[in-house]
């Protein structure tokens, strides 16, 4: 199975997950989901080197990353403007300068009172977006930030970014994904 296909399902679950009045975004709280939580566990323990014994479950497994994850990291919504800022200029730093996946002047930028210019990176989704920033406990460094796109109150079929690089017409199955 290609990758494209794989994020087509999972984009298109998503879709049907959090789609307006079954209740999730009503209610403002993500559905739990135990097996991808799981997955992203032992992914990342086995990348960081915090799984044990192949005996770990579950239950352990998830204990584990996250102790390790709030041991080093902090969580925190970008819920003001000024959070939402920092999680602009990261962005800028990422898929700009680091990684050149943006081109500068597809972004935006303004002098500071200092004289400084400060740049940032923001698209068309992050108004129907959830922003969060992770902080590195110890330096108070913001090291990540990542968003949940919402689906779009007047517009609800509106697509999500993915949707528009990705061929997502055939949808798949759990069962299809398996085989």
């Amino acid at each position: 199975m290609t990758p494209d296909r794989t994020l087509a399902a999972a984009v298109l679950q998503c879709k049907a997950i959090f789609s307006p009045g079954n209740g999730c975004l009503d209610e403002g709280k993500l559905p739990p989901d135990s097996n991808a939580l799981f997955t992203f566990s032992c992914r990342f323990a086995t990348l960081t080197g915090h799984r044990q014994k192949d005996s770990m479950n579950k239950e352990s497994m998830q204990l584990d990353l996250l102790s390790a994850f709030n041991e080093y990291f902090e969580l925190v919504h970008a819920d003001t403007d000024e959070l939402r800022a920092q999680v602009f200029q990261l962005r800028y730093q990422v898929y700009v300068l680091e990684t050149g996946f943006e081109a500068e002047e597809d972004c935006r930028s303004r002098v500071a009172a200092d004289g400084s210019v400060i740049r940032w990176e923001e698209d068309e989704f992050d108004a129907r977006s959830d922003h969060y920033l992770l902080r590195h406990r110890r330096t108070g460094v913001y090291a990540a930030t990542t968003r949940l796109i919402l689906p779009e109150s007047s517009t609800p079929a509106a697509p999500y970014p993915i949707e528009l690089h990705c061929n997502l017409e055939e949808p798949l199955t759990d069962a299809q994904q398996a085989g």
